[in-house]
């Protein structure tokens, strides 16, 4: 075997010692025609890198806002809760104090009705009065008259 390994024809034909001077004589060029194939793939990872970088903030900006609404749902809930817990409360005082007034009313209309019934015998009465005060007055100015 001689310098190009073990595929090597007998009197080394292969070319392999050649292309490897062309290699180390032009690794300048190679060198340059490889580093915008390396810095294209490279910059694609960090672009890609960057990408799920971005998409992490965003995912964990998205987890702040939704904590965010979160808690102020929360706050508003409660607040909601102790506010119609203190609406059923003024209701209930409000239903209560309208049955007094109600229980208040019927008595005033009883006491009312009863007043009316009164009334009318009074003036049924003050009515009989009048009719005996006329006779009384007629019969005394007859009296006086014979006398």
């Amino acid at each position: 075997m001689g310098f190009c390994g073990e595929y090597c024809l007998a009197d080394h034909s292969c070319n392999i010692g050649n292309d490897m001077k062309n290699i180390l004589e032009n690794w300048q060029w190679i060198v340059a025609a490889l580093t915008p194939i390396i810095t294209f793939f490279t910059g694609y990872k960090f672009r890609k890198a960057d990408l799920k970088k971005s998409e992490a903030e965003a995912q964990k900006g998205e987890s702040d806002a939704l904590q965010n609404m979160q808690s102020a749902y929360a706050v508003f809930t409660k607040q909601s809760s102790v506010e119609i817990s203190r609406i059923h409360a003024e209701l209930k005082d409000i239903k209560a104090e309208n049955r007094d007034q109600r229980k208040l009313l019927i008595m005033l209309q009883e006491d009312n009705r009863k007043l009316h019934v009164e009334i009318s015998k009074l003036t049924i009465e003050n009515n009989s009065l009048k009719l005996q005060v006329g006779e009384l007055i007629g019969e005394n100015k007859a009296l006086r008259e014979r006398n």
